[in-house]
């Protein structure tokens, strides 16, 4: 933790260095992230509520999707870049390297433009959350905080397995790709909009739900089984440390290129 932390400070030091184009991926993102939210407002304050959920609830889980993106991305994002790593045959200089080769290749690069999604999702949380009547206590903020955090590692999870594919000279780039469109277009709305086949689907193939929906629930009060709301946070920890074990499994199947 303590050798990820230095990398990864290190990694968002060296983009700040260039000033405008850090101000200027921090726009951009922040931008590209407010029209979506400015679609959820729409359409939520012209139907008023879906399938149970008013508008302000719709944004409030909008808000903890793109939190938990924006917490995950900026830090661990970099790991899409393994399988040109793999191809080229630099990802062996990671391995020649004291720290650990998932680290280093997670803090190789800092998403700039994340960060204005994790700011963005924090405010549109805060402002929502004053809206949606949630009863806050030091309990539920302390919940919202794990589930944000637990979110970020089911994200990071899912995109981690994919990209260690690589080391079986798997391509898993349209995976990754439609896997981050699945989650954006999934990860905001409530899960009750889909049939018995797609709830299942984001709930036990792919658990897009527990990313914000399940613990959403819980601080909002929506039908879900209160169980799986609250586990949501311990099953992101829960994945991630399988996804570390199937990285490491992965890795032993890696063969230099030669480049």
């Amino acid at each position: 933790m303590r050798a990820w932390w230095i990398l990864a400070v290190a990694a968002l030091r060296s983009g700040m260095q260039y000033r405008g184009n850090f101000l200027l991926s921090l726009v951009s993102g922040l931008f590209y992230n407010a029209s979506s939210f400015a679609l959820i407002w729409v359409l939520g304050a012209r139907l008023g509520a879906v399938q149970g959920w008013e508008f302000t609830e719709l944004c409030f889980l909008f808000g903890l999707r793109l939190a938990a993106h924006g917490l995950w991305i900026p830090f661990l994002g970099a790991v899409s870049n393994l399988e040109q790593l793999v191809r080229s045959g630099n990802f062996d200089t990671y391995l020649l390297r004291p720290a650990s080769p998932l680290v280093q290749v997670a803090t190789s690069q800092v998403s700039i433009d994340s960060l204005a999604e994790l700011g963005l999702g924090v405010v549109v949380l805060a402002w929502m959350g004053g809206r949606t009547g949630i009863q806050w206590s030091p309990f539920s903020v302390t919940f919202l905080v794990v589930a944000v955090i637990g979110g970020a590692l089911i994200e990071a999870s899912l995109q981690i397995v994919l990209a260690s594919l690589a080391f079986s000279d798997v391509n898993s780039r349209q995976l990754r790709t439609g896997l981050d469109q699945m989650i954006t277009t999934v990860g905001g709305y409530p899960i009750s909009l889909f049939d018995s086949v797609g709830r299942f689907i984001f709930t036990g193939v792919v658990p897009i739900a527990f990313i914000a929906f399940a613990p959403a629930t819980v601080l909002l009060g929506k039908p879900f089984p209160v169980f799986l709301g609250y586990a949501a946070p311990a099953f992101g920890v829960a994945f991630f440390c399988g996804a570390i074990a199937f990285w490491n499994l992965q890795i032993r199947r890696y063969r230099s290129s030669g480049g």
